[in-house]
């Protein structure tokens, strides 16, 4: 009886330490899970405010561009209304001249008075309008530097701004659960 009784105790001790090992090396497996999980959630999240803030950052800069872009081109619309008055009062100014009589009392004076406001009008008319391709210039360089924004929040331009740290933590993540897998069978093995 004794030793059935001894033979019994060794069996259930061996069992309950295998059973202890297995709990203990699960409890392991279970640790590294969640070690990896937690490490791949902060380095996915450092990426993905890496990545708002990217967003952000270029929204903002597309707006301001914008507003410039809108500033610009009110401007141009000022300097045409203004362009199309001076026209209408250069054609004023012709028609006068072209109604003058030769011969009649102070027809030169009057004539040399209205040809050099025509020239003065023509020439305000042109400086306006060098003043408009300048603006569109403007605006076309303010374009040119939208787009180079939205060239740089291009997920391929800027890979290694945020998506590296949804690649690193994918991989530690992958690593940690793999680990955790191979001690969980490892122990059941046994």
């Amino acid at each position: 009886m004794n030793d059935y009784s001894n033979e019994y105790k060794t069996e259930y001790t061996n069992e309950y330490k295998e059973t202890n090992n297995e709990k203990k090396n699960t409890k392991a497996a279970l640790k590294v899970f969640i070690v990896g999980l937690i490490i791949s959630l902060i380095i996915c999240g450092i990426g993905f405010i890496k990545q708002k803030n990217l967003e952000k950052k270029n929204n903002n800069s597309n707006a301001v561009v914008q507003e410039k872009i809108k500033e610009k081109e009110k401007q141009i619309v000022d300097i045409e209304n203004q362009i199309t008055d001076l026209k209408s009062k250069k054609k004023e100014i012709d028609d006068k001249e072209n109604n003058i009589k030769l011969g009649d009392e102070n027809w030169f004076e009057e004539s040399e008075k209205l040809s050099e406001e025509s020239f003065n009008l023509s020439k305000e008319i042109s400086n306006l309008d060098s003043k408009i391709w300048n603006l569109e210039t403007e605006i076309k360089l303010l374009k040119f530097q939208k787009n180079k924004v939205q060239k740089v929040s291009n997920p391929i331009v800027n890979f290694f701004s945020y998506k590296l740290f949804y690649w690193i933590g994918g991989i530690i993540f992958s690593t940690f659960l793999i680990i955790s897998l191979i001690i969980h069978l490892v122990t059941k093995r046994k």
